[in-house]
């Protein structure tokens, strides 16, 4: 069978804190498009040997692999996944209170120490492939917004490696039993790569193909849930696929018409001076600063990531009025004024308000006016667009936050 883009999935496991890099079994079905772009090197050396073409000679001395995450639909309940992997890892939500919001709130670091960040093995492929990229972290990502649209999501999450879990057994034994009972075997003892709970794919036996869900796990043998009948000594493939138990979530779209920006002198607060329907559009870009760290560890691919130094600028396209001309003179005048912008989005009201009465996407940004464009024209009106860059802002004693409220979600599942 070819392979069918509609059968398309990315599936996460959120690796533990401590052993970032040991895959489990993944719990959340991402409602995302994205593929895996393998970036493994292959080292082809020049010689001097005689020959006027290469003589075949070829060695893989470092593994890594990326998953380009396309322009989706931010949403409430799973921009969180994202936000926890390239800004700060967190594990739950904070009650709003009396209500049935739970806020996650992701500041960006700007000293020491800095925020320790959630690492994914992630599923990626079709009905033909599943790969497993091991100790996942978002490297980039941006959120932009646009009239008449969703707000989206896209970024650049780099992994370990990509490879498939994949066994090719010489003679394989199918036991038929009751469900629950019926074996798949091999002599060579070479079984114990899968884990329970896992979904495997079978090919190349006579009666036997198909996808089954292992329960239980050992070096010689896997005993699967579903009724098979009796094979033996067949030669065959086995390989992962994607976890089943992982189930579909609701989401809710964020919407740009429903933001709100405001603009304010780092002498008040984010959020004070609302500006309505001035803000045209934006993206949000933000480099996490968290790099692989490729050293000679035993393995192909690296033993660690660091966070080095994030960086954010926020592009925005503005109506030309008085709120944007005495913006913009504030940059001409050496653009030494702190400026915090905040760009807020609410969704659906909330089961029970608390502090919050709507699902909440917060964006907060300190920094200085970068670049003010030549006046353009939208429609018959003038518009401008405008650069802003992050910066730690000394009065204020801040950088950057992004922060969610969702209906009853104290854990990313």
């Amino acid at each position: 069978m070819s392979g069918i883009k509609r059968l398309r999935r990315v599936q996460f496991f959120k690796e533990a804190a401590a052993t970032k890099g040991t895959i489990g079994l993944a719990t959340s079905v991402q409602r995302v498009t994205g593929t895996v772009d393998d970036q493994r090197v292959m080292h082809f050396p020049d010689e001097d040997i005689g020959y006027l073409v290469d003589v075949e000679r070829v060695s893989n001395p470092y593994k890594f692999a990326v998953l380009e995450v396309d322009e989706n639909p931010a949403t409430f309940e799973q921009l969180g996944y994202h936000l926890c992997a390239g800004i700060k890892r967190l594990d739950t939500g904070t009650a709003d209170g009396g209500g049935t919001g739970d806020i996650w709130t992701f500041p960006f670091s700007y000293i020491e120490p800095v925020n320790d960040f959630s690492t994914y093995t992630i599923e990626a492929g079709d009905n033909e492939e599943m790969e497993i990229l091991p100790y996942s972290y978002l490297k980039s990502f941006k959120l932009s917004g646009r009239p008449k649209l969703p707000i989206m999501f896209s970024g650049t999450y780099e992994a370990r490696q990509a490879e498939r879990n994949k066994v090719a057994v010489a003679a394989g034994v199918f036991v038929t039993g009751g469900a629950g009972t019926c074996l798949i075997t091999s002599a060579a003892n070479d079984l114990g790569v899968f884990l329970a709970g896992q979904s495997i794919r079978v090919e190349g036996t006579v009666s036997n193909d198909g996808t089954y869900l292992v329960t239980v796990c050992a070096a010689g043998s896997l005993t699967i849930a579903e009724v098979i009948p009796g094979e033996l000594a067949v030669a065959c493939t086995i390989q992962q696929d994607f976890t089943a138990a992982a189930a579909l979530p609701d989401v809710e779209d964020i919407l740009f018409s429903k933001a709100a920006l405001s603009i304010d002198s780092d002498a008040g607060a984010f959020g004070g001076g609302a500006m309505t329907a001035l803000m045209m559009s934006f993206d949000l870009e933000v480099e996490t600063g968290i790099q692989a760290r490729p050293a000679a560890s035993g393995q192909l691919y690296f033993p660690r990531a660091a966070l080095v130094n994030p960086s954010i600028r926020l592009m925005m396209t503005l109506e030309w009025n008085g709120d944007s001309s005495d913006e913009k003179q504030l940059w001409k005048d050496g653009g030494h004024a702190g400026r915090l912008i905040r760009i807020q989005v609410l969704g659906s009201a909330l089961a029970t308000a608390g502090a919050h009465t709507y699902k909440t996407l917060r964006i907060d940004v300190a920094g200085q006016w970068e670049k003010f464009d030549k006046i353009g024209e939208d429609n018959g009106n003038d518009i401008v667009d405008v650069t802003f860059r992050g910066q730690y802002n000394t009065t204020e004693a801040a950088f950057s936050t992004i922060l969610l409220v969702v209906d009853s979600l104290n854990a990313l599942p």
